[in-house]
C-alpha cells in the first residue's frame, strides 16, 4: 500500500524489520523491547506489550486511535453516520492490499467479516452483537448497519483485534520481516538455548568469513542487555576480523 514506512526493531529473540512499501521512507528507527521474543510475534488476542507494538505497526482496521486516543482514518479515509446512528458508511482510501489486490468495498467487507468470525467466544464478540449487517457498496464503500445506536462504535472498530487482513497478510502501514539470518546476526535468549544452564542469558553472535576460514564472534550476557549496542558491536567486530584476516 502507498505511503508505508520503514522501521528496524530489535526484539528479544530476533532482529526484525518493519519495512515500508512505496516510494517514501522515513528511515530506520531502532526500538528495544525486552521480553520473550516468541510473545512479540504472537498472533492471538491476548498480546504482550511488544506484540501490541508489532500489531499496531503492521495491522490496520477501518479506523484507528491516534496517540491521544482520538479516532483517526486508517483504511477508511472518511465516513458518515446516519441521523439515527444505526448506519455507518465508510469510504476506503485508494490503494491495494499487501498482495497487490485492489482495496475495494467487497474485499474490505470480506476481511471485516473474517475478523469478526475470529472473535467468536470472546467478550469483544458480545460488543459486536449489535451489528446487523455489513454491506459492500459500489467501488470503495462499506456500510455497517446496527440494530441500535452505539455511540462508541468507531472506538470499537479501532481495536487491534478488528484489524483487516487478506490472505493472512495484515494491512497496516508497515510490514514485519525477520532478518536475523539475512543480517548475519543470531540472537538466542533464555530457554531458547539447548543448554538449560544458559536459560538466564542471551547470546548474540555474528559470523566472519575469510576464504575457506569461517568463524563466529559472540557476546553472552544477561537477558536485559542493551540489544541495539551489542548487535552493533558484534556486527562491527565480525567485519573488522574479516578485514584484518583478508
Amino acid at each position: 500500500m502507498q505511503g508505508r514506512w520503514l522501521i528496524s526493531t530489535v526484539v528479544a529473540t530476533a532482529l526484525c524489520a518493519l519495512t515500508g512499501c512505496g516510494s517514501k521512507s522515513g528511515g530506520p528507527l531502532n526500538i528495544a523491547m525486552i521480553g520473550d521474543g516468541r510473545d512479540v510475534f504472537a498472533s492471538g488476542l491476548r498480546l504482550s506489550e511488544g506484540a501490541q507494538v508489532i500489531r499496531g505497526a503492521t495491522a490496520a482496521g477501518l479506523v484507528a486511535l491516534d496517540a491521544k486516543g482520538e479516532i483517526e482514518p486508517a483504511l477508511a479515509d472518511r465516513w458518515i453516520v446516519t441521523e439515527d446512528g444505526t448506519s455507518y458508511i465508510f469510504r476506503l482510501r485508494e490503494g491495494t492490499w499487501p498482495d497487490g489486490a485492489e482495496l475495494t468495498g467487497e474485499s474490505a467487507r470480506a476481511a471485516l467479516r473474517q475478523a469478526m468470525r475470529g472473535l467468536q467466544g470472546t467478550s469483544l464478540a458480545l460488543d459486536l452483537a449489535p451489528i446487523a449487517n455489513v454491506r459492500a457498496m459500489a467501488g470503495r464503500v462499506v456500510e455497517i448497519d446496527l440494530k441500535a445506536p452505539m455511540p462508541d462504535f468507531l472506538r470499537l472498530l479501532a481495536q487491534p483485534e478488528l484489524a483487516l487482513s487478506r490472505g493472512g497478510q495484515p494491512s497496516g502501514p508497515m510490514v514485519l520481516r525477520k532478518r536475523s539470518e539475512s543480517s548475519g546476526v543470531s540472537i538466542t535468549i533464555g530457554n531458547e538455548h539447548d543448554d538449560p544452564a544458559l536459560e538466564n542469558f542471551t547470546l548474540v553472535t555474528a559470523q566472519y568469513h575469510v576464504g575457506a576460514l569461517n568463524g563466529v564472534i559472540g557476546v553472552i550476557g544477561p537477558t536485559r542487555m542493551p540489544y541495539d549496542k551489542v548487535i552493533s558491536l558484534v556486527t562491527h567486530t565480525s567485519q573488522l576480523v574479516t578485514d584484518l584476516l583478508d
